[in-house]
């Protein structure tokens, strides 16, 4: 029963990714309907593990540690020479001193930070410097669903090529599988984003016509930024799937369900994949993260609008506040995502505890 309500649960969250593939308008409320449920069931498996103790001293941590991190950045911001304002020389010096007590650039360094404290508590990220009358929250809240969307597609294709390009690799070890299916990841591994997406349109784009190398307006843009941005961490999970599924295929407790004559396929699913899942889990941390935030390389090949064009525009043009913003929400994603997978630990491996 729990299998069943697992499998239409995940069957239930793919399928909403499928049809916005596909440009399908989901309604809004279905979609939040199902972030309720997902958020229901996390909480359900938490309190089942007995985690809540843990899962509460983590997000305190959390907390914590985006509080260092805003600090840190604030202040190495504020340490490096140079100004947002120095690249506009053609603005007279009356201009340029407004513009900066406008955004109080010129007060102590001890008030900008506690007035920046004071408005991030109040969930308010500031103005960007460049981005005249937006807020920082109001650009974020643009590009990140875009950004989203790219890596939440490109995880779906890492994690349905890797997995079972690892287990086909393991199963048929040492023959032309094994080989080929290694010589695919290896290959994925070593080629650079950078190298593989300029070939990847001039030849899907150009020559053959199939995709368009641009923006992010249907399925035929998402096409080629997804395949070359999911292609690396798949053959990560591959190598990694490969690895560990040989290591319990040579364990005590495989050769004794092999001598009680169960199926290979049973064997495979039941007993080896779950048990051989923990080194991909462990990698799904930072991957979630990585992806679901975007490739700042991808984004900038492929004319995407995400929240990576304008985290690296923020950084050249010290727009502070845009820095500070996009960088929070880097990393509390990462640490979210590292949180999940620690807390998903006890599932694949019931012998591992949390305290």
């Amino acid at each position: 029963m729990k299998l069943f309500t697992a499998l239409a649960f995940l069957i239930s969250s793919l399928s909403l990714v499928f049809l916005s593939f596909f440009n399908y308008k989901i309604p809004s409320l279905l979609v939040w309907f199902t972030l309720a449920l997902v958020g229901a069931v996390f909480v359900f498996y938490i309190s089942h593990k007995n985690l809540i103790s843990y899962a509460l001293k983590r997000f305190i941590g959390v907390v914590a540690l985006l509080f260092v991190i805003s600090s840190l950045v604030f202040v190495m911001l504020r340490a490096l020479p140079g100004g947002p304002f120095d690249e506009d020389r053609a603005l007279p010096p009356e201009v340029e001193k407004n513009i900066r007590d406008k955004y109080s650039l010129d007060a102590p360094l001890y008030q900008q930070y506690w007035m920046y404290i004071k408005k991030l508590v109040q969930g308010d990220m500031g103005a960007s410097f460049k981005y005249l009358e937006q807020d920082v929250s109001d650009i974020l809240g643009d590009t990140m669903p875009v950004s989203v969307q790219l890596g939440l597609y490109a995880l779906i294709l890492s994690y349905l090529l890797g997995i079972p390009l690892g287990l086909l690799s393991a199963v048929k070890h040492n023959t032309l599988w094994d080989r080929l299916a290694m010589i695919t990841a290896i290959s994925g591994i070593a080629l650079p984003s950078f190298l593989v997406a300029p070939l990847a349109i001039l030849f899907f784009g150009f020559y053959l016509g199939w995709f368009e190398v641009a923006l992010w307006e249907g399925p035929a843009y998402y096409v080629l930024p997804v395949l070359v941005l999911g292609t690396r961490p798949a053959s990560v999970i591959a190598r990694l799937t490969r690895s560990s599924v040989l290591e319990v295929l040579s364990s005590d407790y495989v050769r004794t369900a092999k001598a009680k004559g169960l199926h290979p396929f049973v064997i495979l699913y039941k007993h080896v994949l779950k048990n051989s899942f923990l080194p991909v889990l462990t990698f799904s941390g930072p991957l979630i993260a990585g992806l679901l935030t975007g490739s700042f390389i991808i984004e900038q090949i492929f004319a995407i609008p995400g929240m990576g064009k304008h985290l690296i525009l923020s950084v050249t043009n010290r727009d502070y506040p845009l820095v500070l913003g996009a960088t929070l929400v880097y990393c509390l994603i990462l640490v979210l995502a590292n949180l999940i997978v620690d807390l998903l630990y006890s599932y694949f491996d019931p012998r591992i505890r949390l305290s």
